[in-house]
């Protein structure tokens, strides 16, 4: 442990000496920016849902998948954990946030490495 913290203090001792050397930070001359509205879920690797979502929508989201098993295992998963049979049954205000889990599936799938198939 002493080890550290002689490394954190000879780390310190340079930081404090270049500071004292003309390394200051540069004053700052203008008021910062307001801060400009954030997304919850950026950066969550879903692409964000539309404002209004369609039953058709979700469907044009999801059809191009479904012959893959894996997928459709999740996104029925997906529908499991909103208390939703099948996609029939689901009520349009249901629709923005099952688009929402459901571009995060696929974009979950489509970054992972193909699977090599086994031939035997």
């Amino acid at each position: 442990m002493t080890g550290i913290l002689e490394a954190i203090h000879a780390d310190l001792q340079i930081i404090k000496a270049a500071l004292q050397n003309g390394a200051a930070a540069p004053a700052q001359t203008a008021a910062p920016a307001a801060p400009a509205a954030v997304d919850p879920f950026a950066g969550l690797g879903a692409p964000a849902a539309p404002a209004a979502v369609t039953e058709a929508q979700v469907m044009a989201l999801i059809e191009p998948h479904l012959d893959n098993a894996a997928i459709k295992t999740a996104l029925q998963g997906v529908l499991g954990q909103m208390g939703i049979a099948r996609l029939p049954d689901a009520r349009p205000d249901q629709y923005p946030e099952m688009y929402q889990r459901f571009a995060g599936i696929i974009q979950q799938f489509a970054a992972q490495p193909a699977q090599p198939q086994s031939i035997i």
